[in-house]
């Protein structure tokens, strides 16, 4: 919520200052001003006026807010949040290796998108010339896995997922066409690693945010530890990104966490609470319909008549 506001407050900003532009330009003086006219300056907005109270009363009210809310963690996009005391401290959880695993593991699944979408037909010499420069992007790529970090199986892994898209790359491109299955063959090839890579890039995520809820713990006393809210007893927690294209999930099973996302392929998640409170809860039905791109807000459901967990 909290960086929600902020896009927001700097898209308004934004706003404004463009509209001050065009006052400015609309209102700007002639060359020359006969010296018998009397130039009255633009008189202030009041709409501009009325908004500008409601963002100091909204900002009053979001300060008030948090400083009764915590401790509380909670994952914004790249980054893990501390809310104490009134208090934001952020650490990023994703380091570059858990980037440098996933774009890796784009690579064969871009491959696959490009000729899934191609189907058996015979190439045009337009398209096999975007294939290749396409094809350059890749071996730059390969090129500069050197220095990212990897160990000796990352490295081997990585190098062999590269590898594999390449071949399989050139003899479509060399035949001039993809052959019937080819496409299904190449994508079991390549899953299994491809799945090591997501289920790495998981660890290094968790080993993060393992190591700074640890060490925000010791900032903790005994109480504000037992109270701070954790996934367990069945709850999920859910988290959207910034740009509102994608959903993780949180939560334990009884022997250790489970994280789950879901990326759209095309659009951005029409729906999520508008609230200055950092904890929403949602009903199973409603967190199905959030899922599925839908407002738990408009859905006509019947309500619980009685309470089962």
């Amino acid at each position: 919520m909290i960086h929600q506001f902020r896009w927001r407050l700097l898209v308004a900003l934004a706003i404004l200052t463009m509209a001050c532009g065009a006052s400015y330009a609309q209102n700007s003086l002639p060359l020359s001003v006969p010296s018998d006219k009397k130039i009255e300056s633009p008189e202030l907005d009041p709409l501009v006026t009325l908004n500008n109270a409601f963002r100091t009363e909204y900002g009053r009210a979001r300060t008030n807010a948090l400083s009764k809310v915590g401790p509380l963690i909670i994952v914004e996009g790249n980054d893990v949040v501390l809310l104490k005391n009134g208090q934001r401290t952020t650490a990023e959880i994703l380091p570059p290796i858990y980037h440098s695993l996933k774009a890796i593991a784009h690579i064969p699944f871009a491959v696959f998108l490009i000729f899934e979408q191609l189907g058996t037909g015979t190439l045009t010499d337009a398209r096999i010339a975007e294939l290749q420069e396409y094809r350059k992007l890749i071996v730059a790529a390969q090129d500069s896995i050197g220095k990212r970090g990897f160990s000796d199986a990352q490295m081997q892994r990585q190098r062999q997922i590269i590898v594999e898209s390449l071949d399989f790359f050139d003899a479509v491109i060399r035949r001039g066409s993809l052959k019937r299955n080819e496409l299904e063959g190449f994508a079991k090839q390549v899953s299994s690693m491809l799945l090591a890579n997501v289920d790495e890039a998981a660890k290094v995520e968790l080993g993060a945010l393992h190591l700074y809820v640890t060490n925000w713990r010791h900032q903790m006393s005994p109480e504000e530890w037992k109270n701070l809210p954790v996934p367990q007893g069945g709850a999920v927690y859910v988290f959207r990104n910034r740009s509102a294209t994608a959903l993780k999930l949180l939560l334990y099973d009884g022997q250790g966490y489970w994280l789950m996302m879901k990326r759209l392929s095309q659009g951005r998640f029409a729906w999520w609470p508008q609230t200055l409170d950092a904890r929403v809860p949602l009903s199973a039905r409603e967190l199905i319909i959030l899922i599925w791109n839908g407002d738990p807000e408009r859905a006509q459901m019947a309500q619980d008549w009685r309470r089962v967990a």
